[in-house]
């Protein structure tokens, strides 16, 4: 984890500075090539087919990151000025940039909304915790990427339509525990949609927490769960905001299985 403290504060460093290597943002007037966030996951894709380790290192909160950096000699004299650029970012922005470690170039990806900071190292040079990027797990990543974004995955075999159309349809479910129903029930389903949706595989919905999650998953008509992203919303009030509660949530979402069906969005609560 001290091997990693490193590269992550060395590359932190060169986005403060916004160097050379800064290669792209979804802030159209930053200095580097502008990415819009519906294409972030696909750049990142890119990434993933180039290198052949990735590391998570997603979940920070603005304070804990900089406990972090602090904690691995990320005192540097620019820090301060460092802090308060971070502390700026309120709606969610996407930074990618590479560093040069002497074992080959290392790329890091941070998201960087109003509270939190998600982040994602790419590297040829294998470390402790370090995870390899398959192949065969490539779409897996891009739903599981897709969910620290908050935002649809792209180009990942499934086309998306716009989030408007598919929510038209959406409503609570009145059913028996299964996500079976419409329209705006009152029921003790686990589960809002639109018509009857049972669950093959019915996810976990407790948490030892007190508060809610709602979670909107994306189904496939064969009832597969692609992706899945966190809501905050008047009708959906997720007020639970611990990163790794959230995180534990989005992962048993992802698990989740549906009858076939129409290709939808639905909504799973956690409690």
């Amino acid at each position: 984890m001290k091997k990693i403290g490193l590269i992550i504060w060395l590359v932190m460093l060169s986005l403060s500075a916004f160097g050379q290597q800064f290669l792209w943002s979804t802030v159209k007037d930053s200095t580097a090539k502008y990415v819009p966030l519906e294409k972030v996951t696909s750049e990142v894709l890119e990434f993933y087919d180039l290198y052949k380790f990735y590391f998570d290192a997603s979940g920070f909160s603005k304070d804990g990151f900089f406990e972090f950096i602090e904690e691995f000699g990320g005192n540097f004299s620019e820090l301060k000025d460092f802090k308060k650029r971070i502390y700026e970012i309120e709606e969610l922005s996407v930074f990618a940039f590479r560093a040069n470690l002497g074992r080959g170039s290392v790329v890091l990806v941070a998201s960087i909304d109003k509270k939190d900071i998600n982040m994602i190292v790419f590297s040829n040079a294998y470390e402790a915790d370090f995870n390899t990027t398959y192949r065969s797990d490539r779409e897996k990543f891009a739903s599981w990427y897709g969910t620290l974004l908050n935002y649809p995955t792209a180009n990942t075999g499934s086309t998306w339509e716009t989030r408007e159309t598919y929510r038209s349809g959406i409503g609570i479910s009145s059913g028996d525990g299964m996500g079976v129903g419409s329209n705006e029930g009152t029921g003790r389903g686990i589960g809002y949609g639109s018509g009857n949706r049972a669950y093959i595989n019915i996810p976990d919905v407790n948490i030892n927490e007190n508060g809610v999650i709602y979670i909107e998953v994306h189904v496939t008509e064969k009832g597969d769960v692609i992706n899945a992203r966190i809501l905050s919303t008047a009708k959906y009030p997720t007020n639970i905001t611990n990163a790794k509660t959230q995180q534990e949530c989005l992962a048993r979402a992802l698990s989740a299985k549906y009858v076939s069906g129409k290709e939808e969005m639905r909504v799973i609560v956690f409690k």
